[in-house]
């Protein structure tokens, strides 16, 4: 028996990556203070392990930025433009942030969660080549392997799988899962074989393959044997193979072939694999993902202790874990004081290390004192607030809506130009939001600070010549928990903090019962904007989907019940929204994709249902309706977004040359579409020439008539210097357009 993590999450108590990282970029510390603080943290969450008295350390799971980005640079997967861009650091920060090589890698959401992971980018000539020596950063295990063991535990290294890495990237400029990336398996295997050989004194090397939760074509599956073959063949430690974020099925019979000494299957999210998996490794370790690595609730440890009881005593052993990678959810939840004095029953990272532990410990009939406490206390359910929540029908979802009348463009103006809401956040509006929270400054006083932030806003568009503004949502500390604190049924945390991508973290709120809007949320705001302009004015709100995915929902609600609760709060506020004079609305849905289930014979059923969702909120809506999605696989959701009744749908598209376009077009889209012209989430200011560039190549598959020009997202993180800078260019670059074409 023992008890084991896929992954904990590296933000840290207090979100430590962030400062260090940002000071780096900013030339505050030197690239070896940098390494300094980054591996003090490392070995934080080692001893964190230790502390809980888990069997075994998991290391290789940290990341300066990006686990898949850190591995390509690892393997010499890098882009001919950021291959100038300096030493391994650098190379990795160009491709994660662009640089003077120009744009960054594209980012995706990983599977169905929103953690974003950089694009490995590869053509016909690429080569993967392991280091010979310690490179001293992640995900290189070998000396983190050699650090961690003087803690005096077992010790396991881990890597993303070679065969999720290899799907996971993209082929040539057209990107998708071309079947020209299976002709780098050779190379790929030999590579990944070099880094099994080097990690030194670990026991065990887990291989995280979540793409074994996807329908994998036979191609893949024979290709996953022949690379786990070779690996096998120099592998100094013993090899677990790890799935996650769902269930394997009948693909286990294939990993049963594989030359690895045990499996880990996710308990939370696949548990029909548990089974199967102690059939096909009868003598071979279990690894059961028990614990949810994805949500905060606490476990019912008796359940699982009874559901596991079987196989305590099976050959080959049962380690206990994590569902998957803890980095979905916060470090601790110790300074929750409001949650805990309210009953809602959470675990964070730690306190999900100390229920993997006593679980582990109790069927191995090995419990102490702690862990006993632990099984009293744990809730045997969620507290239902409203048992008919659960009962009610679903409503129905349709493909097929009875459409409003579509308004793609924007009278007397071709190719309008506006943003996607929010606008820099600055030291002065999170001072004040800080000395409001704390109570230094009185309602009053932070109205009336932050009624001068969105004049500044309004002043700063209208100079830059904007068509369509946006109030800069100055009040807002997130596009989510924003909305928390003004519904009933959701919760804030105090430190929830989970890791989006790079040193960026949100908080995401906990939904605990039946929402409802208790005022308007959002009016008073729009409504002074408005008052200041005489140019249209774009109303801000969080769509259902985004809400719940950015949440951590109900474990025993469907999360579409909750979606249509949010929806007919979010009716509500857009028909205030229309009384009060705004004439154009944009209900964001960036996570529509990323709640799309793994398996493609459940995802028709969830599309209808959020579509359904989001229609809801526009029924008998008069207004302009613009959505907005990001950092997505659109392919996997153009027929869903084709049956949304928004009239205009903004898109991440800069990164990926606009090929995101083509499946639009191919559904049929009809309504406005605003491709984004620039990356937000890279500090470089692009030319008027290249974004000009990228409207020529949408143009080959939207109309003239029905283009917007836009971000491809929020600009709360950046500056207004380059953000000023980057609008004028691209205001310039639509001024030049039309010109052109009329």
């Amino acid at each position: 028996m023992h008890s084991h993590i896929i992954g904990f999450p590296r933000l840290g108590a207090k979100r430590n990556i962030k400062w260090p990282l940002e000071k780096y970029w900013r030339g505050q510390i030197d690239e070896g203070q940098l390494h300094r603080s980054l591996s003090e943290l490392r070995q934080q969450h080692w001893q964190l392990q230790k502390n809980a008295e888990l069997s075994m350390i998991t290391v290789g799971d940290f990341a300066y930025y990006d686990q898949t980005l850190e591995l390509s640079e690892l393997l010499g997967v890098v882009p001919a433009r950021h291959r100038d861009a300096g030493d391994r650091l650098a190379r990795c920060f160009a491709m994660a942030r662009g640089g003077a090589g120009g744009r960054a890698c594209q980012m995706k959401k990983w599977f169905n969660t929103n953690y974003h992971y950089l694009v490995p980018e590869f053509d016909a000539d690429t080569s993967f080549a392991a280091p010979a020596a310690d490179v001293g950063m992640p995900p290189d295990a070998a000396l983190q392997v050699r650090e961690a063991a003087e803690l005096g535990l077992p010790v396991k290294a881990t890597l993303i799988g070679p065969v999720s890495y290899l799907y996971l990237g993209k082929m040539g400029v057209a990107g998708g899962f071309a079947a020209e990336k299976l002709a780098l398996v050779e190379k790929l295997a030999d590579a990944y074989a070099a880094l099994a050989a080097r990690i030194g004194k670990a026991d065990w090397l887990q291989l995280e393959e979540p793409v074994l939760s996807l329908d994998m074509p036979d191609a893949w599956l024979a290709a996953m044997s022949d690379i786990y073959r070779r690996i096998e063949k120099d592998a100094t430690a013993k090899l677990l193979i790890a799935n996650s974020y769902g269930s394997a099925g009948a693909r286990l019979e294939k990993v049963a072939d594989l030359p690895v000494a045990g499996v880990h299957v996710d308990v939370v999210y696949g548990r029909s694999d548990l089974a199967s998996a102690d059939r096909l490794f009868a003598g071979r370790v279990l690894s059961a993902g028990a614990i949810d690595g994805r949500n905060i609730w606490r476990a019912n440890l008796g359940a699982l202790q009874q559901h596991l009881a079987p196989l305590a005593e099976r050959d080959g052993g049962l380690w206990i874990g994590s569902s998957c990678s803890m980095q979905h959810v916060p470090h601790s939840c110790a300074s929750e004081t409001d949650l805990i004095a309210a009953g809602v029953p959470v675990a964070f990272a730690v306190e999900k290390l100390a229920e993997i532990g006593a679980l582990s410990r109790k069927l191995a009939g090995s419990s102490t004192a702690a862990d006993e406490a632990l099984f009293s206390s744990a809730p045997t359910n969620i507290p239902v607030a409203n048992p008919e929540w659960i009962d009610s029908q679903m409503p129905a979802g349709d493909l097929n809506p009875s459409r409003r009348s579509l308004k793609p463009g924007m009278d007397g103006v071709m190719f309008p130009t506006t943003t996607i809401g929010s606008l820099p956040q600055t030291s002065e509006i999170r001072s004040a939001r800080a000395s409001w929270r704390k109570g230094e400054l009185d309602d009053a006083g932070y109205e009336k600070c932050m009624r001068e932030e969105i004049r500044n806003c309004i002043s700063r568009q209208e100079e830059i010549g904007l068509d369509v503004l946006v109030h800069g949502e100055c009040e807002r500390n997130d596009m989510v928990e924003y909305f928390a604190h003004q519904l009933d049924g959701i919760a804030a945390s105090e430190n929830g903090w989970v890791i989006s991508y790079g040193s960026r973290a949100t908080r995401p709120p906990i939904i605990h019962g039946t929402i409802k809007r208790r005022q308007p949320m959002t009016v008073e705001w729009s409504k002074y904007a408005a008052g200041l302009t005489d140019r249209p004015m774009k109303g801000m709100l969080t769509g259902p989907v985004t809400i719940i995915c950015w949440s951590f929902p109900r474990a025993d609600v469907p999360k579409m019940r909750t979606a249509f609760e949010i929806a007919d709060a979010l009716h509500e506020e857009v028909r205030d929204l229309q009384e009060a004079g705004l004439a154009v609305i944009q209900v964001d849905e960036p996570a529509l994709r990323e709640g799309l289930p793994l398996l493609v014979e459940d995802q028709k059923a969830y599309l209808a249902q959020a579509v359904a969702s989001f229609n809801r909120i526009c029924a008998d809506i008069e207004a302009q309706i613009h959505t907005h999605m990001c950092y997505s696989e659109f392919f996997d959701i153009v027929e869903g977004i084709a049956a949304m009744d928004a009239d205009v749908i903004s898109l991440e598209t800069s990164r990926s040359k606009m090929e995101e376009l083509a499946d639009l077009k191919q559904a049929r889209h009809a309504g406005g579409v605003g491709p984004g012209v620039y990356d937000v989430h890279s500090p470089r200011v692009p030319d008027v020439e290249e974004m000009v560039t990228l409207l020529k190549m949408a143009l080959k598959n939207v109309p003239a008539e029905r283009m917007w020009v836009n971000p491809d997202c929020g600009l709360k993180t950046r500056g207004w210097t380059e953000t000023e800078k980057s609008l004028r260019n691209m205001v310039a670059a639509a001024r030049q357009l039309r010109t052109s074409l009329s």
